[in-house]
């Protein structure tokens, strides 16, 4: 044995990076290293060869062979994500959509994540870096809108100091309103007991559907005769059948006001009118006139009943408080009677206006109040 240990020794010493320690136990030799510079060599063996040819200060050392060799751990960041997909799926368009996902550091050295790359320019990138330690994990809040009804994807790739890693997104835009056809609802002058009938289209004019949730009149005069449908799909159309009766002579106005699911209320304006039977003069204004419209405030439409005595070329026109023309509801030659016309003013800013009627006898002006 002393004669193995004489040989072995000069190897052993010529072999040792930055100056390890040999035990000798059991006739083998092993070697277990340190998270430093120095590590503790177990001589196991009579017989073998040590070759080291690196003397990195992480080293391990395993003998194979009858050689003893270093096994290196390098620091180094991975990446790992906890979902390959964000599906957003139907998402109103122009509103902001949320959703998350983690990044995951499973590798033994600071994960440093530069930026998250989208190659989509209509669905964002994220440019704010973050840290990520060993073992530990950073949840990303990923917020997106979408600007139209199309289906939207992208990839957004993990820019980071490690392998890079991509998540894929995904989602559709949706849209829709409620609308009516006509409207307004005009009519017209009936004897006093009988009933007249008209039929409203509602509309969901987008991609996808709506359930109409609720339905008020304010008149007596006024009913719903026949309900419509009360959900509707995209682009999808119904009829709600209404229905005056006249119990009095008189000139009736009212709103019929529907709420949906989509949020907002719309106001389709109602008039009629009774008379006698015999008095065929209440049903020719004698005098021009035009009344306060109605709904006042309004949002976005309202109707304005006026009267001609006798055909004439009759106009009637919106201005804004600097005086600039906002709208021409009526311009031309009208009959004798009574009559309505409607402004829908969705484009409009909110504030005061005025309508103002003119006719070869008289100008009538009359105050608005749009209120969004």
């Amino acid at each position: 044995m002393k004669y193995i240990l004489a040989i072995l020794l000069p190897l052993v010493l010529f072999a040792q990076p930055q100056s390890p320690n040999f035990v000798m136990s059991s006739e083998t030799f092993s070697a277990l290293a340190s998270h430093d510079s120095t590590q503790n060599y177990i001589l196991r063996s009579a017989i073998g060869q040590l070759s080291i040819a690196d003397t990195h200060t992480s080293a391990n050392f395993i003998f194979t062979s009858g050689v003893l060799t270093p096994v290196f751990t390098i620091p180094a960041p991975e990446v790992s994500v906890n979902r390959d997909t964000l599906n957003y799926g139907d998402i109103w368009i122009n509103t902001i959509a949320t959703d998350s996902f983690t990044i995951t550091n499973t590798g033994n050295s600071d994960l440093i994540v530069d930026s998250l790359h989208s190659d989509n320019p209509l669905l964002p990138s994220l440019t704010q870096s973050f840290t990520v330690a060993p073992s530990q994990s950073h949840t990303v809040v990923y917020q997106l809108q979408v600007p139209d009804t199309l289906s939207y994807s992208a990839l957004l790739t993990v820019h980071c100091n490690a392998e890079e890693i991509s998540i894929a997104i995904a989602a559709h835009g949706v849209w829709t309103e409620l609308t009516a056809t006509p409207q307004s609802v005009d009519m017209g002058i009936i004897a006093v007991g009988d009933s007249a009938d008209a039929e409203l289209t509602l509309i969901s004019s987008g991609n996808t559907g709506l359930d109409m949730t609720n339905f008020v009149l304010t008149s007596d005069h006024f009913m719903i005769a026949q309900d419509p449908e009360l959900t509707l799909g995209a682009y999808d159309t119904t009829s709600l059948l209404l229905r005056f009766h006249a119990v009095t002579s008189g000139v009736y106005l009212d709103t019929l006001i529907i709420s949906s699911s989509v949020g907002g209320n719309i106001g389709i304006p109602l008039t009629a009118g009774a008379t006698a039977i015999n008095d065929r003069d209440a049903q020719i204004p004698t005098v021009f006139f035009m009344d306060q419209n109605y709904p006042n405030p309004f949002n976005p439409s309202t109707t304005i009943r006026f009267g001609v005595p006798r055909a004439s070329e009759v106009s009637i026109e919106t201005y804004d408080v600097l005086g600039r023309r906002a709208a021409v509801l009526i311009s031309g030659r009208l009959e004798a009677g009574y009559h309505t016309v409607s402004w829908n003013c969705m484009a409009c800013p909110s504030g005061h206006y005025i309508a103002r009627m003119t006719s070869p006898d008289v100008t009538i002006t009359r105050k608005l109040l749009l209120l969004k």
